[in-house]
Order: C-alpha cells, then structure tokens, then sequence
C-alpha cells in the first residue's frame, strides 16, 4: 500500500419527501385546512396505516423480549406508547370520519 487514503464519496442520496402516501396520491406538505376534504382523508388514511405498521413493529418486539423473559423500563415505555397509539389511531380515525362527513354535505 503506497499510503493513500481511499476517498469515500461525499455524495449522498436523494432526500425523499417525510410523507409518501400509502393510499392515494397526496404528496404536498400542505395543511390539514387547506385540503380538500378528498386530500385530507387520503392523507389520514396514509398517517393511519404508518401507525398501524409502527404499532405492529413495536408488539412484535415487545412479544419477542417476553418470549425471551425480557422486560426492562423501556418495554414498560413501550407498552405505554401502545396505548398512546391506540389513542392517536382513533382520533385519526374520527377526524377522517369527519372531513367524509363534509365532503358528503358539500
């Protein structure tokens, strides 16, 4: 070796939008009040099926460390959040209800 470095590129991949939809085709950044009532169910139902999966990652840890006997104060968190979710889960639920409900009036 002649004692050069090898250079690791600087380069690094594109950043990709925080938001990509698992439903439909809302892409922008808007806010909530300045959707459609159609873009905004979209949106919730893209939030909600994130949750969903996120929910479902964290139960199968937590069940895979209790098959393991494992459980710290973090697993207690976690089981927390479970919850916590389930909360965020139904309010994002009512809210697409609710904007449903006004597309169907307008």
């Amino acid at each position: 070796m002649t004692g050069r470095r090898r250079r690791v590129s600087s380069k690094q991949p594109p950043i990709t939008p925080y938001y990509t939809p698992l439903v439909g085709a809302v892409t922008t950044h808007k806010r909530l009040d300045e959707m459609t009532s159609s873009e905004g169910c979209l949106w919730l139902q893209g939030l909600r099926g994130r949750l969903q999966q996120k929910m479902q990652r964290e139960r199968e840890y937590l069940d895979r460390r209790a098959a393991r006997g494992t459980h710290t104060p973090t697993d207690e968190a976690y089981e927390n959040d479970q919850r916590l979710e389930a909360e965020l889960l139904a309010l994002l639920e009512g809210l697409e209800r609710g904007l449903a409900e006004s597309e169907e009036h307008a």
